[in-house]
């Protein structure tokens, strides 16, 4: 029997004067001892499943802003690593022990692709493009140089970039190697190896492998950046006992490394854990997270507003509620479907003609019920954030970041799931009677209001008309509007 988390690997013997083992796997199991000698026979037992995705204390699969702080497991290989909070940023706060010769892949690793580490060995550390690893007295040891060394080329998982921050390197799938920059700011606070070795960082005074021998155990220790200076020199964090600072080395040199992730949450865990999540946030993991036909609530970062949206049958997440973007907002490329910066006009009933220029009218949406079309209503351009096209479709429009304007071939797929007006209404699209305004040089006025339903999309029918979702009771389908008449608007993230 083994100890729980470990399964059956292979018979040894304890010396090969007492026989041979005919095969070392457990499946057959045989072997031959001679009779003149009595041989001791050992079973060697090897960590079975060390982590599963349900597992939260594992460095893969755990939500980092919750369980930082925690003693966590690298599926990997079983190894346990204490971490800690500090600032932005969960680090580990005992050295990576990843053994030479360990395949890594993009499920369990921070790696694009497969990579095997090399052979631990000492007679390396001699060129900058080339990896190396060696770990020493990897059971029970605690002596400095009881550690394991990395050059930067394995560090980086073999991607050894010559300037810049590495896209992949050898830490948990989830972590990564310290930026240049965040040990500079580490370095900030704890700015002697005295501050760096007492808690929370833990840091120890491992010494270093340089040009294949090692020095500096007890006295100094080094933590290799993810940041490469040029072709030989990479950045690393360096402290003794009365200094530290963050300079450049050779990146044939063997560092010890130290992983980090960032301590708040990301999108997906946010959702995941019912926290607030912003339209502009939503991206496709989260879209795969959603159950289809089920409202979710998010906030659009432009205005607080917020607003239910579903993932419907077509794979696609529409908003549930009309956009309700006051005019003369200021939209910008960082949270609007934008490429440039568009200002919406002022909200005004004075507009809504046939012509294509924009307009917005904002009604009160606070003390109205949806019977009688208090919503926000935007001329076609003004929906295509000021873009005026005669054909095809506009490419921006009022939205928010990562949403956009359903296009008139969406809308038919929709309607050809949702058979009229009375099922477009109901869960899980929602939609509304909100009517339409159109205007007059006398100013413009609310018709079918409590009626129909009017969505613009994307889609150009000539240069006065566009495409539109339209729908009362009994039926839905597309149409064409005057561009400049306000008609309401949904977003659709794909």
């Amino acid at each position: 029997a083994f100890t729980s988390g470990y399964e059956f690997e292979s018979w040894a013997l304890n010396s090969t004067s007492y026989g041979t083992l005919s095969s070392t796997s457990a499946n057959p199991a045989t072997f031959t001892i001679k009779a003149s000698n009595d041989g001791v026979i050992t079973a060697t037992g090897k960590s079975s499943a060390y982590c599963t995705s349900s597992d939260s204390n594992c460095m893969q699969y755990s939500d980092t802003y919750k369980s930082c702080g925690n003693t966590l497991m690298d599926a990997r290989d079983g190894n346990a690593y204490t971490t800690s909070a500090i600032g932005d940023f969960c680090y580990m706060t005992k050295n990576l022990d990843l053994a030479g010769g360990t395949t890594l892949t993009s499920t369990l690793s921070n790696v694009s692709s497969d990579y095997t580490l090399p052979a631990s060995s000492t007679s390396g550390f001699s060129d900058d493009s080339t990896a190396y690893v060696y770990n020493s007295g990897r059971t029970a040891c605690s002596s400095p140089g009881c550690y394991s060394y990395y050059s930067y080329a394995a560090a980086t998982a073999g991607t050894n970039p010559s300037s810049g921050a590495a896209t992949s390197d050898i830490c948990p799938k989830g972590w990564r190697l310290p930026t240049q920059a965040e040990f500079t700011t580490l370095r900030s606070t704890y700015n002697t190896g005295a501050k760096l070795t007492a808690s929370p960082f833990l840091a120890v005074y491992g010494g270093a492998y340089g040009d294949s021998s090692f020095g500096g155990g007890g006295s100094y220790g080094r933590y290799w950046s993810s940041t490469a200076r040029d072709s030989s020199y990479a950045y690393r964090l360096y402290f003794g006992s009365g200094n530290a600072n963050v300079s450049n080395d050779y990146k044939r040199y063997g560092f010890s490394v130290r992983c980090v992730r960032q301590t708040a949450p990301t999108a997906l865990e946010k959702f995941k854990s019912g926290g607030t999540i912003t339209m502009q946030e939503v991206d496709s993991t989260i879209v795969s997270a959603m159950t289809t036909d089920t409202q979710y609530t998010f906030i659009d970062s432009r205005d607080n507003q917020s607003y239910t949206a579903a993932k419907l049958g077509d794979g696609k997440v529409w908003m549930t509620k009309n956009l309700d973007l006051a005019g003369g907002t200021t939209l910008t490329s960082t949270l609007s479907n934008v490429s440039s910066e568009y200002t919406l006009p002022a909200s005004s009933t004075s507009g809504f003609l046939s012509n294509p220029a924009p307009y917005v009218y904002n009604s009160n949406s606070t003390y109205c019920s949806s019977s009688n079309g208090c919503y926000s209503y935007y001329s076609y351009t003004a929906a295509c954030a000021g873009q005026y096209t005669s054909s095809g479709t506009c490419s921006q429009d009022i939205c928010p970041k990562g949403w956009r304007l359903p296009t008139r071939a969406e809308f038919n797929t929709l309607d050809s799931s949702y058979s009229d007006g009375y099922e477009l209404t109901n869960p899980p699209f929602r939609a509304v009677y909100g009517g339409m305004y159109i205007g007059s040089y006398n100013g413009a006025s609310l018709t079918s209001g409590g009626s129909y339903g009017y969505y613009w999309s994307s889609t150009a029918y000539d240069s006065s008309n566009a495409y539109d979702l339209l729908f009362n009771i009994s039926q839905g389908g597309t149409n064409s509007q005057y561009k400049g008449y306000g008609l309401s608007v949904r977003c659709v993230k794909s």
